[in-house]
């Protein structure tokens, strides 16, 4: 869902982004197989059982945004993804493929890789969730995590437990603050999955949500 505060002429912007754009990754990257993102909020009707999408937010940019019922079969890019891991098929980077159109070269078609990051502004604590095709480090990209109870990103170092001056264990933990909120994507605003850091959203609009992995039927 969305209320757009700008002009179509906007979304044109997209088609200049060039694959040199590409994030970096290690070479022995592996892709999985295309899936959907679906949410799960029992106390929230008008959320739960929806499909994630990839909104458009500016120039190369997308938002994961609460979709429909039903995946965008009509528009698969908008609503597969894929996960770049390295040998454990349960952890890895969210990646969406957006189609692309090559008007030097006879107008080829190439997909462009973009890997899920979070935004955090520091003004809230809201984070958007949040697809971009600029040049990252693989290694400094948010590691997600697939289990049976849904996403989770897991957290290398639980600050939770720390005391003054005592040097602490280094044991991470599998952290999942998912909440579907209305947020601002510049010039946009939409209903989308976030990021909570806090033990509360400040953002009215969050609901909790799970998150988890639907795989596409061959």
């Amino acid at each position: 869902m969305k209320v757009t505060f700008a002009a179509r002429a906007l979304a044109v912007l997209a088609g200049s982004t060039t694959a040199s754009a590409q994030y970096n990754q290690p070479d022995d990257l592996i892709t999985s197989a295309p899936f959907y993102l679906q949410l799960s909020a029992p106390d929230n009707s008008s959320i739960d059982g929806r499909f994630l999408e990839a909104c458009h937010s500016g120039a190369g940019a997308s938002t994961l945004c609460v979709g429909k019922l039903t995946p965008p079969l009509r528009r698969p890019h908008i609503g597969r993804f894929f996960l770049n891991h390295t040998g454990d098929v349960n952890q890895g980077i969210i990646i969406n493929e957006r189609p692309m159109i090559n008007a030097d070269e006879g107008r080829r078609q190439w997909m462009l890789k973009e890997p899920l990051r979070l935004v955090l502004s520091a003004g809230t604590n809201v984070g958007l969730t949040w697809f971009s095709p600029e040049s990252f480090n693989y290694n400094l990209l948010p590691q997600i995590k697939f289990t049976t109870a849904g996403l989770s990103i897991p957290i290398s170092v639980d600050d939770t437990k720390f005391k003054e001056g005592i040097m602490p264990e280094l044991t991470g933990r599998d952290a999942d603050s998912w909440y579907a909120c209305w947020v601002m994507a510049i010039p946009y605003y939409y209903e989308a999955l976030a990021w909570v850091t806090g033990p509360a959203p400040q953002n009215p609009t969050c609901r909790p949500v799970k998150v988890t992995k639907v795989d596409v039927e061959a």
